[in-house]
């Protein structure tokens, strides 16, 4: 059985003599109504920017200026107020439904599960499903989706066990909750369980794995699916897709693309779009490009913005700002208007290259947008001018922003550190915990860099020891080749050798050819040479440490008057 949204409703009103509809709303400029099915029900679409303050208008005119409206229309509110998480507003409504007696309708009740589901309002979907005098399938399914989208799986597990009829639609969604929370284990039992596997039922496994990490699973998955006979929709292609370009599987994702050329499914701008983000993001760029240009030919898509994106965002992960920018002015002159996810894109981009001045004319277009109060696209900019050098800029914008992600920090931090402001990244990263924020791996990378490159030891020291005694951060191996480097701009060799041969990792040759460097500016060739035979073993194949050693073994002769060294000989034939 299939299911709709309004699915065999029907079209009446509850007061005949209420002359007065919903209609108002729309003259008003409040909602905007418009066929749903075939002219059968109508449903209003709220402008997006305006969404939340649309939505408080509109249920302020049904609430309290006394209008009437018909089943359909309290319907249509409570599915605007779902997907806009407008809890309140929907509360509002639901109170207005209760005042009228409508809760018992069939059609309501369903759409209130439905919209206090979507706002995770899992308690107030209960009661309204507990309440119905009557349920169909349908009600089972909402509140079924309802547990699962809260985590709430042992009773979205009751409720399916409970339905009269176990349709495809409750096996899919058992499926997608159980993989949503990470039950892999008990999404792949359920299908097993099934007793009919529909496409729909194979695209949501794929889509477990591909959430969960799991992306060889998810391609072996789409292979069964194709093997069992059951056409891969689009939503298949995307997630077997995205799990490709997860784990960098070029030539799994060849194999998809081919497959997607022979299906129906290959004129979906979607899955042409994942196409241009796997070869970009596997940097096989001809590819990606090939699959651009072609769109708006016949037979295939038209070009959209997340097109344009892919393309932008291509070109930049891959060291190509200058395409990167040409795409970005192309899509200008075409009219497609920018989003947030064009300008990191193109502003990553001028940071490559590196071209501060288109960045200039980007941030001012940014100014005049809707991306103007977006936290990323603020770290953006904020890396912009850090990477140019321009310290005064990144700190003025730093400043004026509305909302710091941690990532904007960092930034600032590692801004700081990288030209010599040791004290300043201190106080920035001092101040980040003050604003409630938990630093990172890479705060603290970036302060213990300042903090060396500044030459403030104990402060870099003292904030190495915080890093799990105060803060709970696990240290990773950066934060002990940092705490080495300050050991050694600090004159205590023997500490920082100490902590390069105990560190808890399997160490590469950085550490050690730190502490050589360092101990041959003090003179001190014994522990220079430990260092660099340590060096020599972790990475036999780079020529730096038998050229540093080289030179310690010819020091340490000089000082001991020797014409000759056996250990040279041994380590240069070694090499």
């Amino acid at each position: 059985m299939r299911y709709r949204l309004l699915a065999s409703t029907r079209v009446r009103c509850f007061h005949r003599h209420h002359r007065r509809s919903y209609s108002s709303l729309s003259r008003r400029g409040l909602v905007k109504v418009e066929p749903w099915r075939k002219g059968k029900t109508n449903k209003f679409t709220i402008d997006e920017e305006q969404c939340r303050s649309r939505i408080r208008q509109a249920v302020e005119e049904l609430c309290t200026d006394g209008c009437r409206a018909d089943i359909n229309t309290y319907a249509s509110l409570l599915q605007q107020c779902g997907n806009a998480g407008a809890l309140a507003e929907g509360k509002r409504v639901h109170a207005r439904i209760l005042h009228l007696g409508l809760e018992a309708d069939k059609l309501v009740a369903n759409f209130l599960i439905l919209m206090y589901g979507k706002c995770k309002s899992v308690d107030l979907a209960t009661q309204v499903f507990e309440r119905m005098p009557r349920r169909n399938d349908y009600s089972y399914s909402i509140m079924l989706q309802a547990f699962a989208d809260c985590g709430q799986m042992r009773l979205a597990r009751e409720v399916f066990d409970k339905m009269p009829l176990q349709a495809d639609i409750s096996w899919t969604a058992l499926i997608s909750g159980y993989a949503k929370n990470g039950f892999l284990e008990e999404a792949e039992a359920i299908f097993r369980k099934l007793p009919r596997r529909h496409f729909v039922a194979w695209t949501a496994l794929v889509t477990a794995y591909a959430q969960n990490g799991q992306a060889s699973k998810a391609f072996r998955t789409f292979q069964l699916m194709d093997l069992d006979g059951s056409q891969p929709d689009s939503i298949a292609f995307i997630s077997v897709l995205d799990a490709c370009a997860t784990v960098f599987a070029l030539d799994a994702g060849r194999l998809v693309h081919r497959t997607v050329a022979d299906a129906a499914v290959s004129l979906d701008a979607r899955v042409v779009n994942m196409l241009i983000h796997l070869y970009g993001r596997c940097g096989a760029l001809r590819e990606a490009r090939s699959l651009f240009d072609k769109l708006d030919e016949r037979n295939m898509p038209r070009r959209n913005l997340v097109s344009w994106n892919a393309m932008v965002t291509a070109y930049a992960e891959n060291g190509r700002g200058k395409k990167a920018l040409e795409i970005f002015r192309l899509m200008d002159l075409e009219g497609t208007q920018a989003d947030g996810f064009t300008y990191l894109g193109s502003l990553d981009a001028c940071s490559t290259i590196p071209d501060l001045a288109y960045g200039r004319l980007i941030h001012a277009e940014i100014r005049e947008s809707r991306s103007s109060g977006d936290p990323k696209v603020g770290n953006a900019l904020l890396n912009l001018y850090a990477k140019c050098g321009h310290l005064r800029d990144a700190v003025a914008l730093f400043a004026t922003m509305p909302m710091k992600i941690l990532a904007a920090w960092n930034t600032m931090i590692g801004a700081f550190a990288q030209t010599g402001h040791g004290k300043e990244a201190i106080e920035v990263f001092e101040h980040l915990a003050l604003e409630g924020l938990l630093p990172d791996e890479i705060s603290f990378i970036s302060v213990l860099s300042g903090c060396a490159y500044a030459g403030i030891f104990k402060d870099g020291l003292r904030i190495f020891v915080s890093i799990t005694s105060d803060y709970g951060v696990t240290r990773v191996y950066d934060h002990f080749v940092c705490a080495v480097n300050i050991l050694c701009q600090a004159g205590m060799l023997e500490e920082a050798e100490e902590l390069a041969d105990t560190m808890p990792f399997v160490t590469d040759a950085i550490p050690w050819m730190t502490l050589l460097a360092a101990a041959k500016v003090q003179n001190d060739m014994p522990r220079a040479a430990r260092a660099g035979e340590k060096a020599r073993k972790l990475n036999p194949n780079v020529s730096a440490p038998y050229v540093m050693l080289s030179s310690v073994y010819h020091m340490r002769r000089q000082q001991a008057g020797e014409s000759e060294d056996e250990d040279e000989e041994v380590i240069l034939s070694e090499r």
